[in-house]
Order: C-alpha cells, then sequence, then structure tokens
C-alpha cells in the first residue's frame, strides 16, 4: 500500500482535530475547507493538534464546543481535482491515469469505481458525522460566507481567524476546470448528503 493510500486510511479512521484545553474548545478538521488557514491561526492561539478516534473524542472531549467550517459540494470538488492535479504527486492514482488527461470525469470515474480514495474528496458529512453521535456540532461555518464566520467564531471561542481574503488560495482560472451538466449531477450523486446539508442555493 502506498503512502497516499495509508493516509486516506488513516483519516478515515483518526480524525484530525484541534484541542485548546484552556478555553474547552476542538476544532475538527475537514480538507479543502480553509484547513490550512485554519491550523495555521489556531496552531499561534492555543491549540494542540492530534490524531483521534471518535471514539476517544466522545470519551474524553464531549464535552467541549466544537466547531469546524465547510464548504459547497460544488466549489469543494473542483477544488480536490485542482489540487490532485496540479498540486499533489499522487503516485498510485498515475500508475493507471495519465496526468496530463486527467479531468473531472476521471476523476468522478475513480470516485464511482473505488470510492474515497483521496483525504480531500472524502465528503464532509463522513468527516462529521463520527462527532455527532451524542449532539450536533456546536458551531458550522462555511466558505462562502467566511467574513461573518471569523466574526462569529471569535465571539463563541476567543479565535481570531483574521479577514476572509487570508485564506484564499488562489488557483488560476484557466486551471479550473468547467463541469459540463452531466458532471455537476456526478458529483450531486456521490455527494448527496453534502448537499443536502452544507449546499449552496
Amino acid at each position: 500500500m502506498c503512502s497516499e493510500c495509508k493516509w486516506v486510511e488513516s483519516i478515515k479512521k483518526l480524525k484530525k482535530i484541534g484541542i485548546n484545553h484552556s478555553t474547552k474548545c476542538t476544532y475538527i478538521l475537514i480538507p479543502k475547507c480553509a484547513s490550512s488557514y485554519i491550523l495555521q491561526n489556531i496552531a499561534d492561539q492555543g491549540y494542540k493538534f492530534m490524531n483521534i478516534t471518535p471514539e476517544n473524542y466522545h470519551r474524553r472531549y464531549s464535552d467541549y464546543f466544537t466547531w469546524t467550517f465547510t464548504r459547497d459540494p460544488l466549489t469543494r470538488f473542483i477544488a480536490s481535482f485542482c489540487e490532485l492535479k496540479y498540486e499533489r504527486d499522487m503516485s498510485c492514482l498515475w500508475r493507471h491515469v495519465n496526468k496530463d488527461n486527467f479531468n473531472p470525469s476521471i476523476f468522478l470515474d475513480k470516485l464511482e469505481s473505488i470510492g474515497e480514495f483521496d483525504p480531500h474528496s472524502i465528503s464532509q458529512i463522513n468527516l462529521i458525522r463520527p462527532f455527532e453521535t451524542r449532539r450536533k456540532l456546536d458551531y458550522i461555518g462555511n466558505l462562502e460566507n467566511m467574513g461573518q464566520c471569523c466574526k462569529d467564531i471569535e465571539e463563541l471561542t476567543g479565535v481570531k481567524l483574521g479577514k476572509s481574503s487570508n485564506y484564499k488560495r488562489i488557483t488560476p482560472t484557466e486551471r479550473k476546470p468547467t463541469l459540463t451538466e452531466s458532471e455537476i449531477n456526478r458529483v450531486k450523486e456521490l455527494y448527496t448528503d453534502d448537499f443536502n446539508r452544507f449546499g449552496i442555493n
């Protein structure tokens, strides 16, 4: 099993969270939802990071204020595709797919045939659900309303995330694919639960 596959298996079993014991707050990491930006910010504000099973989380931290950020599933899919094609060398994928010809349809083919093979393609609901077996998360922000959500988080937890423009990783427009209607429908079918809960109308 290659390192990428081990990473996926690990993230499915062990969830990465940030914990601030002094404020009794936890942040649940969801890839491609400004997580790098958030982790960088909260590391300077008393949060420690760990990989933890949901069972251990519920046993030790379920009374902590728990928050996270989500993203419209369609824009997250596009961002995941761009990162996979342009920013990471996923050798186990490129052995079966020509990287130069890699497109959203091929990405969807892989997801439909072998499931969530990359951490950035794991559905948001599947990353949140293990923490919601006892109660809903206390706060779920979204990137589409980042400015207001940053204000909310500061008021609720004391964490300062800065202006919304600071988190953006710019992907050149020419690299962003324009999905066909068929591809959009396939994304919606794959991530039905995400669209129902986090989709932007």
